[in-house]
């Protein structure tokens, strides 16, 4: 989570916890009648305060957005983690790549550019803007390999670092 939204969360969590204590001292008498605002503000501290908490820690482990999704091109294949499944797809079972834009047919909405890996009667779509990546560059690759399977042997290695900085170069 950007860092301005943890430290809103916080704040508001702080002054949540500030119309606890403050109600509970001005009312300590009539408690009955703020009961209610101090319900409603316990459930703010503790729902905003361990928003914060969570992604201070999510953020140290690496275990939350944007470190969660990931895409690996190796050898023998496409590896993707990403929020809605995991699989490793071997080269042979891919039968498209192409770039396009999803929800094209709605008129209220607009389209998110994606690349479209179909395999194995299945596919994914790889928002380039969640794997931080350039688009241009990872289309490049992604044909590149699939389509040229005696450059694959170089993944992993600098020749193949060397070629994709070459792509993102021209883009």
């Amino acid at each position: 989570m950007p860092w301005k939204l943890v430290a809103g969360f916080a704040a508001i969590a702080l002054f949540c916890v500030w119309g606890v204590v403050a109600t509970l001292q001005q009312f300590a008498d009539e408690l009955g009648y703020a009961l209610f605002f101090v319900a409603v503000m316990a459930v703010g501290a503790v729902f905003f305060g361990g928003a914060a908490i969570r992604s201070v820690l999510v953020y140290r482990k690496r275990t939350g957005w944007p470190h969660l999704h990931g895409l690996g091109i190796g050898s023998s294949g496409l590896s993707y983690r990403l929020a809605g499944g995991d699989a490793d797809v071997p080269w042979e079972a891919i039968t498209a790549i192409r770039a396009m834009v999803t929800n094209e047919d709605s008129m209220r909405k607009p389209g998110r550019p994606v690349l479209r890996v179909d395999y194995a009667g299945s596919r994914v779509d790889l928002d380039t803007a969640i794997l931080d990546a350039s688009p241009t560059t990872l289309y490049r690759a992604l044909l590149h390999y699939w389509g040229t399977p005696a450059d694959r042997g170089e993944l992993g290695t600098t020749v193949a670092q060397r070629r994709m900085d070459g792509w993102l170069a021209s883009n």
